[in-house]
């Protein structure tokens, strides 16, 4: 192949550059020669990326580190995930996914932020041509691509591609430019000089990340939910083979020194269960002369990013799911582990998969960094890669981590929730149920899956406990302020019916009772005034009721078919219980424990709240996108209105000091603000990506303190408790 370059580049140097121009999307980064997936090239590098990010960047430099001590990582904007290296002027890029913005990086000064540039939105890959110092970025909610001059970091270009482009490639040899739509699983070749379209090929379905061979003029595209990487013909513009790999192909990285491709198989299905170690732990090994699979790498949990360094053949992957990174080496005949590196304190090593906290990755081969993502700390780690002490770490301990890990710790206080650009209070695993004890400023959440209750601070906004045990699968949870006791339903699972309600002394944090009640119990609500809780057994279509100084039931009430959510005015002494499989309401009077009216509503009616100076009930119905409004006066319940919400309201909460209805949309991530005097919506609070309601639930229940005008909001996937200022209707904590 003859190259036509200019005179002032050497051969070396434009193999260097082009190497760097790969490719990167919503997925990880391909390596061309002898660089990590957005990474770049030294002579032999190649380096491909993706990624997507978010709003605001602020400048922060990376911190120098001390013997034994790493510093907190690089801040840039929200929800970073491209990340590509340009080793000419060592340059790194970074995609901000929500913040529609670029960070710019200094290899040379400590790798500090030096500039923003904004994008279109969303911008999701990038792809580097060291040579020209272009780099190119696809903005997947804008259907386009922006093209930045390295010289002046400004946008000099932009261009109208398929729908939705997340991954993004340039061959600099050839100037063609390649762009994923996992959309229209297709992907879209641009010539270079006019960014024309020259063809779009159909992979495989939902395709996520692509890298590039220059030497062979070969790409090569995973594409997710086929489990198969499409080999496309540089020179012919077509689809040569589909080449089976493991479970969720997510990136590519190539050494085009080898001919070998490398691809993470993340195995995180949409329903969030891993199924095997091979599909959850893994790269496959693709020979680029045979194309097939020769080899399968094991690796840490949900592998994302990949980059590779052709000269060294050394090949680095972001564990998405273990929250670290593998350094490997190998050839055609071995391959062996040099360090795992951690990226996470200790005690968050059991988050959940669903925090993507080590997603993309890239190498400068020319400076031995690598530069790691990680979405949901907003934050870039720096890896120093020493190779005369590399191979004798084995697997990197706190007493030598330094020596890899430069900069990019991440703690607590980085972690915001998963695929939001929201900070949360970590709390234990699927969080529920919520409640307020105002007079302590407490607040009380249910941990499902952990069994366990967390208690917050509402004044430090800190976790005061984090693992309160009581029994299984805690539901709901409710608080009587007069006797500082603090009650749990226990709901129970397939396997076990637990049929309990857990008291807990709020002083000692201690469980000082276990009621038996009937099967399931869902809801309970407290009368602080008569010492009464009220409880909602599920499968027995029944209500249990408990006498708060003995903790004994003293009498079951016959209700309507699965009674869930609870509410209680204590002014009226009037018990309110939605019937979920009926559309009922259930109101039922505190003296005598007799129903005196079942009340028609929505569908799938959950939670219910009273608004006791009015004496009005506010039902959300779950199928209807509605709340029903009762007339708790007027024949004991009528309905005079119906309010349209989010997607699926499940939560709801009153702030009887500002007059406003918070209901929690578990279908729409997001929380409707209601005036309750004019029943017409005021505002709207994101509290996850709505792209992903149907998958992940950021909106569950809600529980609001008037004293302080704060609203509570449990994340069940993202173990993390969202906490809205009342006056402003802003997360607090949210760029």
């Amino acid at each position: 192949m003859r190259l036509h370059y200019s005179s002032t580049f050497t051969l070396s140097i434009l193999m260097t550059s082009l190497v760097s121009c790969y490719c990167s999307s919503g997925t990880e980064i391909m390596a061309l020669s002898n660089h990590v997936p957005n990474g770049y090239l030294s002579t032999n590098h190649y380096s491909f990326a993706t990624n997507q990010t978010e709003l605001y960047v602020r400048e922060h430099p990376a911190n120098t580190t001390t013997e034994g001590s790493i510093q907190a990582g690089i801040k840039v904007g929200s929800e970073p995930r491209s990340v590509v290296v340009n080793p000419i002027t060592n340059t790194i890029y970074v995609a901000n996914y929500l913040s529609n913005t670029i960070s710019v990086l200094d290899g040379k000064n400590m790798d500090q932020v030096r500039d923003t540039i904004k994008v279109g939105r969303s911008p999701a890959g990038l792809a580097i041509d060291p040579a020209r110092n272009l780099v190119y970025v696809s903005n997947e909610r804008l259907n386009s691509v922006s093209v930045i001059d390295g010289r002046t970091n400004q946008v000099k270009n932009s261009f109208t591609v398929g729908l939705s482009p997340t991954s993004i490639g340039i061959n600099p040899i050839t100037n063609r430019i390649y762009v994923i739509s996992s959309l229209t699983h297709s992907v879209t070749i641009i010539e270079g000089e006019t960014y024309n379209v020259v063809k779009m090929l159909t992979v495989g379905d939902s395709p996520s990340a692509l890298g590039i061979n220059p030497v062979t003029n070969t790409i090569y595209v995973a594409n997710k939910d086929s489990n198969t990487t499409t080999v496309i013909d540089g020179r012919l513009n077509s689809v040569v083979t589909n080449i089976p790999v493991g479970h969720s192909p997510y990136s590519v990285g190539i050494n085009p020194k080898t001919n070998e491709i490398y691809v993470t198989n993340r195995g995180f299905p949409i329903d969030g269960v891993i199924t095997t170690v091979t599909d959850s732990m893994s790269v496959s090994v693709i020979d680029g002369g045979t194309n097939k699979v020769i080899k399968t790498l094991s690796v840490g949990k949900s592998p994302e990013g990949i980059a590779v360094d052709p000269n060294k053949g050394t090949i680095f992957v972001a564990n998405s799911g273990s929250y670290s990174v593998s350094i490997l080496e190998g050839s055609a005949d071995y391959f062996q582990i040099l360090a795992k590196v951690n990226l996470v304190s200790e005690n968050f090593t059991n988050l959940p998969q669903v925090y993507n906290l080590a997603t993309y990755i890239a190498v400068n081969p020319e400076t031995n960094k690598a530069y790691v993502t990680n979405e949901d700390a907003d934050v870039v780690s720096v890896l120093n890669i020493n190779y005369s002490t590399l191979k004798h770490f084995g697997s990197v301990t706190e007493a030598n981590q330094h020596k890899i890990l430069v900069t990019g710790k991440i703690v607590p206080s980085q972690i915001r929730q998963p695929g939001t650009t929201l900070p949360g209070i970590l709390v234990g695993n699927a969080p529920h149920g919520i409640a307020v004890d105002y007079s302590t400023n407490l607040i009380y959440v249910t941990n499902q899956e952990s069994d366990s209750i967390s208690v917050i601070d509402g004044t430090t906004r800190s976790l005061v406990n984090r693992n309160i045990p009581v029994g299984t699968f805690p539901h709901v949870v409710a608080v009587n302020p007069i006797t500082n006791k603090i009650y749990v339903t226990n709901w129970g699972t397939i396997d076990i019916n637990s049929s309990t309600v857990s008291v807990i002394d709020g002083r000692t944090n201690r469980v000082i009772a276990q009621v038996p009640t009937g099967n399931s119990p869902h809801s309970v609500v407290i009368n602080p005034k008569t010492n009464l809780a009220y409880v909602s057994n599920e499968d027995d279509n029944t209500v249990s009721v408990i006498d708060g100084s003995t903790y004994k039931v003293l009498k079951t009430i016959k209700v309507g078919k699965s009674p869930e959510e609870a509410a209680i005015n204590t002014r009226t002494n009037l018990i309110y219980f939605t019937n979920a499989d009926d559309n009922t309401v259930s109101v039922i009077d505190g003296s005598t424990y007799k129903v005196l009216k079942t009340i028609k509503v929505g569908n799938s009616p959950a939670d219910i709240a009273v608004n006791e100076a009015s004496n009005l009930i506010y039902v959300a119905n779950q199928d209807d996108d509605t709340v029903s409004v009762i007339n708790g006066s007027k024949a004991l319940g009528t309905i005079i209105g119906t309010i349209s919400s989010g997607s699926q309201p499940h939560g709801e909460a009153y702030n009887q000091c500002t007059n406003k209805l918070y209901v929690s949309n578990v279908g729409s991530n997001t929380v409707t603000v209601l005036n309750a005097t004019t029943q017409s919506p005021i505002g709207t609070v994101l509290i996850g990506d709505p792209n992903l309601a149907d998958d992940f639930d950021f909106a569950s229940h809600i529980a609001v303190n008037p004293n302080d005008n704060l609203v509570y909001v449990t994340s069940q996937d993202a173990n993390a408790i969202t906490i809205i200022n009342g006056t402003t209707n802003r997360v607090i904590g949210q760029n």
